[in-house]
């Protein structure tokens, strides 16, 4: 409890002194400005630090849930610059380039998107580990445990089926579609957007969650993880060439619930897997010529030869999510069509309530690829950009605030809820869809919660009704 304490004032301390000089510094930037960013990269690797061991002295756990929502939200929106702090640069780095060949930027905005990033994900620490356990482990017991895991077992069973084949005819069709487009072509590209089937979408959202259930259902029986980790496979390698980087957060989640719910992952496990994650990566660096252009064997070993290195490649690659940010800072353009948080609960269900409101709607992300940039491929967003576009400066450490409280609290309910199979296929599932907000927007997030999440939960209980009354469970729910 001393080291809890002590851990948490230490933390407190570094957060209000970064944010003192945060406030100070943001408008008045120091002069040598290069010096300024290499020091705030530096920091990035401190902060980082000092959020796992606060983390640690916290819940005694370093590697779960929220530390790894927390550092993709900083590889994704602060990559490149961990790699700075080690005079480690690219070519076509954020500053060196027009961001989306478009958009010229100056190193203070650089600078600016350091100290919001850097005190965004402070913040959502400070969430985190202010928000106070209260949830406790409430078992179903008898009959109930046995029919609601035998429903979702069911259920899960054939969306798993269905939902398989549809994500895996959308990833083939986005393979031919970057190939053809370039990355992102399948989310802002008009002319292809045009011939997506949505409905096959909706259902492979059901994808993830169908696994989660299936795992946890069956308790982790060996002839399900082995059909389940078969499925997740085919999916990443199919992801992976399509250039997608979704499926990071997909395969620690399910490192995750293999360590903490079916088997414990050895120190020389965790390292073989570590190692095959890097060449993996190394191999999305090789794609991501493909974002803007197109997939050419020319263009992927070109990619390969100038980035021997696969972690500062990896690094550069993911990182890249930031650029959002940048112009953000740098250009200050106005949403036009409200809060996108509050536009996000209102079309979460479907966008036409929206656009019935206001003709002219467009998501966030589709306004600031198309009508603001102007550009045909996807920018992408990010955690850190819907935050400041919404709030500003200041605004966006409330939002990543309360943000940190909310992953705190699904973590908590992971851990402390793990006989539960039900709460924690609930809670696990809303984690994945809530962990791609990293590099995406609440309104994907939303969407994916509505179409994946509830029907699954809907079905289950209605089939355990339907079971409940033919006489197969007699017992109450508790």
């Amino acid at each position: 409890m001393k080291e809890k304490v002590l851990a948490r004032m230490a933390f407190l301390f570094v957060y209000f002194v970064f944010f003192i000089y945060s406030i100070d510094f943001y408008y008045t930037p120091p002069d040598d400005i290069e010096k300024a960013i290499h020091g705030l990269s530096i920091f990035g690797w401190i902060a980082w630090g000092i959020v796992l061991v606060s983390w640690y002295f916290e819940k005694r756990r370093i590697v779960d849930l929220y530390t790894i929502f927390a550092s993709f939200v900083l590889l994704f929106n602060y990559g490149q610059c961990l790699m700075w702090a080690f005079n480690i640069h690219q070519d076509y780095e954020i500053g060196r380039w027009p961001l989306y060949s478009v958009v010229y930027i100056d190193r203070v905005s650089i600078y600016k998107t350091q100290i919001i990033t850097i005190a965004g994900f402070l913040s959502m620490h400070l969430g985190a580990i202010l928000y106070k356990d209260k949830s406790s482990d409430i078992p179903v017991t008898g009959n109930n445990e046995k029919g609601y895991n035998a429903s979702l077992n069911t259920v899960s069973d054939i969306t798993l089926i269905v939902s398989a084949l549809c994500t895996y005819y959308d990833a083939i069709r986005n393979i031919i579609v970057t190939a053809d487009y370039g990355y992102g072509a399948n989310l802002y590209n008009q002319d292809v957007v045009a011939t997506q089937n949505n409905v096959i979408i909706l259902i492979s959202w059901m994808f993830v969650p169908s696994l989660i259930a299936q795992l946890l259902s069956s308790n982790y029986a060996p002839s399900t993880v082995k059909k389940c980790y078969t499925l997740f496979v085919i999916y990443v390698l199919l992801q992976v060439f399509g250039g997608d980087r979704g499926w990071l957060y997909t395969l620690l989640l399910f490192v995750w619930m293999h360590h903490v719910y079916y088997k414990r992952i050895t120190s020389k496990q965790g390292i073989a897997m570590s190692i095959g994650l890097v060449i993996v990566l190394f191999l999305c660096v090789g794609l991501s010529s493909t974002r803007g252009n197109g997939i050419s064997l020319e263009s992927i070993m070109n990619e390969f030869k100038d980035n021997i290195n696969p972690i500062p490649a990896a690094f550069f690659e993911l990182g890249g999510s930031m650029k959002p940010a940048v112009v953000i800072v740098d250009k200050e353009p106005q949403y036009p069509y409200g809060n996108t948080y509050l536009l996000s609960f209102l079309g979460m269900v479907t966008e036409r309530i929206t656009t019935f409101l206001n003709p002219d709607y467009q998501g966030v992300g589709s306004w600031f690829s198309q009508t603001y940039l102007g550009i045909k491929y996807g920018a992408g967003f990010s955690i850190i950009a819907e935050a400041i576009i919404n709030f500003g400066f200041t605004g966006a450490y409330i939002v990543l605030f309360v943000i940190g409280i909310i992953v705190s609290k699904i973590t908590n309910i992971c851990y402390l809820n793990k006989s539960n199979s039900i709460r924690s296929f609930i809670c696990i599932s809303v984690y994945s869809c809530m962990i791609t907000m990293a590099r995406g927007t609440l309104l994907t997030c939303l969407k994916h919660i509505v179409f994946s999440i509830i029907p699954i939960y809907v079905i289950m209980l209605i089939l355990y009704q339907k079971e409940k009354e033919r006489g197969t469970f007699k017992c109450s729910i508790e």
